[in-house]
């Protein structure tokens, strides 16, 4: 018996496979942004982009906004926006304008004054993307 293999749809097979896994990949870390309620706009969960480049096994994930890292690692001092603290205290918090703007000042001076708590999104996403396909080699 033989087998006759083209490497062509072997290779573009794998190319699939590996697509699905990065699409995997940001599902856990969008979950891990709601699941910790770092959703104000939906921004940052909307901006996870994955790419693989599958010759060389490198897998690239960004989360494209600039508060990102900021809320991954944390920060010492955080210099934050006033007026966008505002506006998130309207929205999330449903204070009127004054009382609006009283804790957005009130954040913005524990901010600079305490900095940012580290919250790991992308660390636990990815460390529970692993043990998923750990757990599902294993079997």
């Amino acid at each position: 018996m033989s087998l006759r293999v083209d490497a062509s749809s072997i290779d573009k097979a794998l190319k699939r496979w590996w697509s699905l896994i990065i699409k995997d990949l940001e599902n856990e870390i969008r979950a891990e942004i709601l699941e910790q309620n770092l959703v104000y706009t939906g921004r940052m969960a909307n901006s996870i982009k994955a790419r693989a480049v599958v010759s060389k096994k490198i897998f690239r994930v960004a989360v494209d906004v600039p508060y990102a890292s900021c809320l991954e690692r944390g920060k010492e001092h955080v210099y934050a926006n006033v007026d966008e603290l505002m506006v998130w205290a309207m929205v999330k918090k449903r204070e009127s304008r004054e009382e609006a703007r009283n804790s957005a000042w009130a954040i913005a001076m524990a901010l600079r004054k305490r900095g940012l708590k580290g919250r790991y999104f992308v660390r636990q996403a990815v460390r529970r993307f692993i043990r998923k396909y750990k757990v599902m080699t294993e079997t």
